[in-house]
């Protein structure tokens, strides 16, 4: 969000200084400007020419156009680091490996729910029979 306001605040610096310039150069037909508020008579308005008043403006949001893509950095980078880097959401490849090995864990389990279904031998064939190694697993 920090970063989205930075950016919008950049391009609003930006339009209002184009729209200042258009206005003051092309459509303001007099040579002072004058700011300020209230009543003239109360002479509270400051008095410029136009392009004194220009180049103050420009000025102005060359400045703030400056501070705010510094800070617009600074919040990408700060971003980064507490966040880390933004990862795109891949579904992973089926791999043939695991496939196999899924097959041959099925069928070693079949493999051992076969011995124990069929009948134990008797102690006098265990005793007479060469020992068997144990299904692998």
């Amino acid at each position: 969000m920090l970063y989205t306001s930075q950016i919008l605040a950049l391009s609003t610096v930006f339009l209002l200084a184009v729209w200042n310039l258009i206005y003051f150069v092309f459509i303001y037909k007099k040579d002072k400007f004058f700011a300020g508020m209230g009543d003239l008579s109360s002479n509270v308005y400051t008095q410029q020419s136009k392009k004194n008043f220009i180049f103050t403006m420009l000025g102005e949001s060359v400045f703030m156009l400056c501070m705010f893509g510094y800070f617009l950095c600074v919040t990408a980078a700060y971003s980064e680091d507490m966040h880390g880097p933004e990862e795109a959401a891949e579904e992973p490849a089926p791999v043939v490996a695991d496939d196999a090995k899924s097959n041959k864990s099925k069928q070693s389990s079949k493999k051992s729910e076969k011995a124990k279904s069929e009948k134990a031998p008797s102690a006098k064939d265990d005793a007479a029979a060469a020992p068997e190694d144990p299904p692998a697993e």
